[in-house]
């Protein structure tokens, strides 16, 4: 079967870029229609994207991605620029009409076609919504479970939760294992204990540097504690009751079942 990937050209430098879902699933193109797959493997853009017109147009037919407004359908059509429907923004990892509230479905499932859906803004992985740059879109992500209340670690706005699973951007972290950091995938930037006062630490979210020593941490599989490997004997420390969900920095003690956690790659 023919397999064309689907690429973009940059607003500046007029690069081409692939776009990706949460598990690397490629979008391309087959017969004028779209969808998602893992076997294309060609590095030439067959799609060009116009910022100034919006505009998606496939380098083999010539035509454009466009909805079709009556049945709110996704199809290829001739190129006009002055179609509303042909107009696509892209940002905030989705593909959305720039005429109606439409965005790309794509699937994480692969060979599986690419339909529309009303577009979900949020950091849902839910909608099958995301759809960002290849080289963006990490080849492995993580979730951390802790070992009480049935939890999982998130982050939002620079701070790090436990709670009930929602199946989100923000539960999935990556781990640099060569620097010993753990990078948020919502916020893009690395878990951070700093020092608020004699033995007292806080977490939070902060730019990722390899050479910020606040960010240096140590998974022990055997303990299944996440211990830093700057501040001696602190250990990251979840409490179930606490209402506002907040994780902590705690000292290290042996067989604390609030500093566990399962560390697992995240499977949609």
């Amino acid at each position: 079967m023919k397999c064309v990937l689907f690429a973009l050209v940059a607003a500046v430098a007029a690069a081409p870029i692939k776009l990706c879902t949460i598990n690397r699933n490629v979008l391309s193109e087959d017969n004028k229609v779209l969808y998602t797959g893992k076997r294309c493997v060609s590095d030439n853009p067959m799609f060009d994207y116009d910022p100034a017109t919006k505009l998606l147009k496939s380098k083999d037919t010539n035509r454009c991605l466009k909805i079709k407004k009556q049945e709110m359908e996704l199809v290829t059509a001739p190129c006009e620029a002055t179609d509303s429907y042909q107009r696509w923004e892209l940002g905030s990892n989705r593909v959305k009409s720039a005429a109606v509230d439409r965005c790309l479905k794509a699937s994480t499932e692969p060979d599986t076609a690419v339909t529309l859906a009303k577009c979900d803004l949020s950091t849902s992985l839910k909608s099958n919504q995301f759809l960002a740059d290849c080289d963006s879109v990490e080849s492995t992500y993580l979730t951390i479970t802790p070992t009480v209340g049935k939890l999982l670690l998130s982050e939002f706005d620079g701070s790090l939760y436990a709670d009930k699973e929602v199946k989100n951007l923000n539960e999935l972290f990556v781990w640099d294992h060569p620097n010993g950091m753990l990078k948020s995938a919502s916020k893009n930037q690395c878990l951070d204990a700093y020092s608020v006062d004699k033995g007292k630490f806080k977490l939070h979210t902060y730019a990722c540097d390899v050479n910020n020593s606040n960010q240096k941490w140590n998974y022990d599989q055997t303990t299944k504690t996440l211990k830093h490997a700057t501040h001696a004997g602190q250990c990251l420390d979840v409490d179930p009751s606490y209402k506002d969900h907040h994780v902590q920095m705690w000292e290290c003690t042996p067989n604390n079942l609030h500093q566990q956690f399962t560390i697992a790659p995240y499977k949609p």
